[in-house]
């Protein structure tokens, strides 16, 4: 997802979106898969694979906020 592509600035999702654009490239992304999946485990009885892409990508997300600021 490109920021600014189909959200208004301002946002929750374009925040997000713009973040995730900014950290992609710090932080490997198969720690953040890792992580996320972790976090979910830890919060959500549904399974990761019965996740949407956007919740996916959320807990992605959260994932690198969490590993960004450690």
């Amino acid at each position: 997802m490109v920021a600014g592509r189909d959200e208004p600035v301002g946002s929750i999702s374009y925040t997000i979106a713009e973040y995730a654009h900014r950290v992609r490239h710090q932080l490997h992304d198969d720690l953040v898969e890792r992580h996320a999946r972790e976090l979910h485990s830890r919060n959500s009885y549904d399974c990761w694979n019965g996740l949407g892409d956007r919740d996916q990508e959320l807990w992605r997300h959260m994932a690198r906020l969490d590993l960004t600021n450690r």
